[in-house]
């Protein structure tokens, strides 16, 4: 079971990520990145996979290395985090697209930023963060923050 639902969340990605990549400033993306729906398809998954490990209790916990591969042990974990890992890249990846097309970054720039962000999260961030840097001459996320 678990190695299906794997293979169904892995394939599922693909269409979103294909999009964002080779179609950035297209109609179709723009509308598939306005909301976080997409991402919270997955973000259902990863709660339910967490309600249905816990019953099961077993050992293992986050406290440590060795903990943390005693509960990566299990595959409903396994796979837990692997949701977690394709939720929080694609809306990574989302926000990278919609940011580009405010801050004017072109597709071209942004399809390897996108591509290493589903591919290694974190250095396609990184990637990007250093793309917009170049192009706006800042690092804030936002123009304007206001603390209420």
């Amino acid at each position: 079971m678990y190695e299906s639902i794997y293979l169904l969340f892995n394939a599922s990605v693909m269409p979103v990520w294909a999009v964002m990549i080779f179609a950035p400033h297209s109609r179709f993306a723009d509308r598939l990145t306005a909301t976080p729906i997409v991402p919270l398809v997955y973000a259902v998954v990863y709660v339910t996979l967490f309600a249905i490990s816990l019953p099961g209790g077993g050992e293992g916990s986050m406290g440590s290395m060795e903990g943390l591969r005693i509960a990566f042990e299990r595959d409903a974990m396994l796979l837990m985090a692997w949701v977690h890992y394709l939720c929080f890249d694609m809306a990574v990846g989302m926000w990278e697209l919609r940011d580009a097309r405010k801050n004017g970054i072109s597709g071209f720039l942004l399809a390897p930023c996108l591509f290493f962000t589903l591919m290694l999260g974190p250095s396609g961030l990184m990637m990007y963060v250093g793309v917009r840097y170049a192009k706006t001459g800042h690092l804030r996320w936002h123009d304007e923050i206001v603390l209420e």
